[in-house]
């Protein structure tokens, strides 16, 4: 069998025999292995013209496999089973991987370790089993409570909704060529019903519940606020983990945020005291979501 390169140049397998050249990202097959047992290799090629093997033992009870190849072989995978992955450099020089039973320090394993690889057998093992399991009622119920504690855990406003002024806290992002930091902000998507009323009523159509044919949004900037210095503090340490340089936490006072916002034709994204502190992109999918400025009205 002849394999041919992005680049051009052949490759001569082990077969020896010449056949039409082949271009593809990758291949596979099942061989013989020295120590009796059978493997399945992996072709891996790349536009740079290298190449690169991975061997794969194979289960015993796949000698009867009926080659179907939608089958993913990691759905009878048995780390104890399997002592080893070879990956063929293309040097070709092997580099043994120890896995399974053999990898382990021992077998009278501590009961604490014992009890950790039960929690991470749990784990989907498969894109098969992932499937699964993101298709399943827990998974899609536990979704929707976390997006309801996450749109339940802030409000959007144009005007302050407190009568007297009362401090709240924004935050401040350094920049590389500043001094100053930036005010964090992040889009909101706000509905405008006057331009969906006013296409239906051009169109002369609605939809069958009544609601406009056409759905027409804006993105706005939103300032993120905090009630309480702590939460601001918390969620300032998880944009410095996601690559931030710098967060800092500013008091503010509420009227004049307020006023200053609406200058600029902006809004403010107000975190309650007490409520779920949700993640920095958490916040911002659940914002630029449709519906975010309603939810946020209603409230």
């Amino acid at each position: 069998m002849w394999l041919r390169h992005s680049s051009g140049s052949k490759l001569q397998g082990e077969e020896g025999r010449s056949a039409s050249p082949l271009c593809c990202a990758f291949s596979g097959f099942t061989r013989p292995c020295t120590n009796g047992g059978r493997t399945y290799e992996r072709v891996l090629r790349y536009p740079s013209g290298q190449e690169r093997r991975i061997r794969y033992p194979v289960a015993d009870e796949e000698d009867s496999w009926p080659g179907d190849p939608t089958r993913s072989y990691a759905e009878g995978w048995d780390p104890d089973r399997w002592d080893s992955l070879d990956i063929i450099q293309a040097s070709g020089q092997v580099i043994r991987t120890e896995m399974g039973s053999s990898a382990r320090s021992g077998s009278a394993a501590p009961a604490e370790v014992q009890q950790q690889d039960d929690k991470v057998t749990m784990l989907p093992s498969s894109p098969a089993e992932l499937l699964r399991h993101i298709q399943s009622d827990g998974y899609k119920q536990a979704q929707a409570d976390q997006a309801q504690r996450v749109r339940g855990s802030f409000e959007i406003l144009e005007g302050s909704p407190w009568l007297q002024s009362q401090p709240i806290y924004v935050l401040a992002v350094q920049q590389p060529d500043s001094e100053h930091g930036l005010t964090y902000t992040l889009r909101v998507r706000v509905s405008k019903p006057e331009a969906e009323n006013e296409l239906s009523r051009v169109l002369g159509k609605r939809r069958a519940d009544g609601s406009p044919l056409l759905s027409v949004s804006e993105l706005r900037d939103g300032i993120v606020t905090f009630e309480d210095g702590d939460d601001a503090e918390r969620y300032g340490n998880l944009l410095e983990a996601d690559g931030h340089m710098e967060v800092l936490v500013a008091r503010a006072d509420s009227h004049e945020l307020f006023r200053a916002a609406q200058g600029v034709h902006s809004l403010v994204i107000l975190l309650r005291s007490g409520c779920h502190l949700p993640l920095p992109e958490q916040l911002s999918a659940a914002l630029r979501s449709k519906g975010s400025w309603e939810d946020g009205a209603e409230a």
